[in-house]
């Protein structure tokens, strides 16, 4: 149960990376 909502928030961070690298690209 841990390791999974660990893995959620993981992938939460990744996708908010994401978004945050792409919108530096685009300025």
């Amino acid at each position: 149960m841990w390791a999974r909502s660990t893995s959620e928030v993981v992938d939460f961070d990744s996708r908010k990376l994401g978004k945050f690298v792409s919108d530096l690209a685009l300025i």
